[in-house]
């Protein structure tokens, strides 16, 4: 993205939890592309009304995916298609701490670039909301001209788990 913005807070717990049980955060690209998320930790509706969800609308309808399912719509809302089945969480947990006991990146599922790719949206978002700041990226999705924010960004890795950006 080339900005990120975000808004809510802590308002059903009120403890030392730095993630807010509601979040909204809007993410705009290049080429007049935004994407918006919406978090709602204490109130989830999910693609079948059971976990969470993520909704893509389109010119011709919309895709829904939830934890282990997922529901396309036509434009006018009828359903097109519906799924569901096993999430893979547990093979990949698997999977990533076997290649950690081994030393073996490389013997990954997904490589660490997808992971980075997949996780920093979030990561993004989280950013902006603690420090209330609207971020500016680069093409790579690397903050710009903004020390509180740029603070957040890193973290010290084992030698041979960095991410290589």
């Amino acid at each position: 993205p080339t900005k990120v913005s975000a808004g809510g807070g802590r308002y059903r717990y009120r403890d030392d939890q730095e993630t807010p049980d509601i979040h909204a955060v809007s993410y705009d690209f290049a080429g007049d592309k935004t994407i918006t998320w919406e978090g709602l930790s204490c109130n989830q509706p999910g693609a079948g009304g059971n976990g969470f969800g993520a909704t893509f609308y389109g010119e011709k309808g919309s895709m829904t995916v939830g934890s282990a399912d997922y529901l396309i719509k036509d434009h006018q809302g009828e359903i097109l298609e519906q799924s569901s089945g096993n999430k893979g969480d547990n093979e990949h947990i698997e999977n990533l701490l076997e290649a950690i006991r081994q030393g073996k990146p490389l013997s990954l599922n997904a490589e660490i670039e997808t992971g980075f790719k997949s996780t920093l949206l979030s990561h993004l978002g989280n950013i902006a909301y603690r420090t209330g700041h609207c971020l500016q990226c680069d093409e790579k999705g690397h903050i710009k001209d903004n020390v509180d924010a740029q603070a957040l960004w890193k973290r010290i890795y084992e030698p041979g788990w960095e991410p290589q950006i």
